[in-house]
């Protein structure tokens, strides 16, 4: 089968949830650091997205790190962040890395994520996700910027950038041409294999 690891890098703007009295969505595990319980209960609704639809993708959370350097400001602006500009710097620092290509980076954030907007208005756009396209198992770093509030859990911009890292793209129910543009990048993760295929369409496992 093929399996996303995931290094999660995040930014200071989580801190709150470490204070006395931070409501996470459920209860964390006894013990368990709060932002690190709310990130893989992310990823493991992302994981039964994926499966539910007859991809069955292991994700799991290999690394959680605080690391607020990732994070380029938006025009001087507090705290906006620029989202081509973090996602730059992200594939910078993944490079210095010696992950497997089956390896996907986020940077985390509570902050807004813009991206600046040439057309007439020029008002900035605002991102819940910016990501790379088609990189898993490829020769090219898998990484993404997400915006996300443990507060208010919201899957689909995680769900739509690990879409994005398989060649594909989120909604509510996966096409077959989505399945078979996956498919075509499975293929090359060292561990792929191919079950029989189902009236969805393709079954991975």
């Amino acid at each position: 089968g093929v399996k996303l690891n995931l290094d999660l890098l995040y930014d200071e703007s989580f801190e709150e949830l470490k204070k006395p009295g931070a409501q996470v969505n459920r209860a964390s595990i006894e013990n368990q650091d709060p932002i690190t319980e709310a990130f893989k209960q992310l990823f493991e609704k992302v994981k039964q997205y994926f499966n539910n639809q007859s991809v069955m993708v292991d994700i799991s959370v290999k690394n959680v790190i605080k690391d607020s350097s990732i994070a380029v400001k938006f025009e001087e602006m507090q705290s906006s962040l620029d989202g081509p500009g973090t996602l730059m710097k992200l594939i910078e620092r993944a490079n210095l890395t010696r992950e497997s290509n089956d390896t996907g980076f986020f940077f985390i954030t509570t902050h807004p994520v813009l991206e600046e907007n040439k057309h007439a208005d020029q008002v900035p756009r605002s991102l819940g996700e910016i990501s790379t396209q088609a990189t898993f198992c490829s020769n090219n770093v898998s990484a993404a910027v997400l915006r996300f509030h443990p507060q208010r859990p919201e899957i689909y911009f995680a769900v739509e950038a690990v879409a994005h890292f398989f060649n594909s793209s989120s909604s509510r129910y996966i096409r077959p041409w989505q399945r078979d543009a996956m498919k075509l990048v499975f293929t090359h993760c060292h561990n792929y294999t191919e079950t029989e295929g189902t009236e969805e369409g393709i079954k991975l496992s």
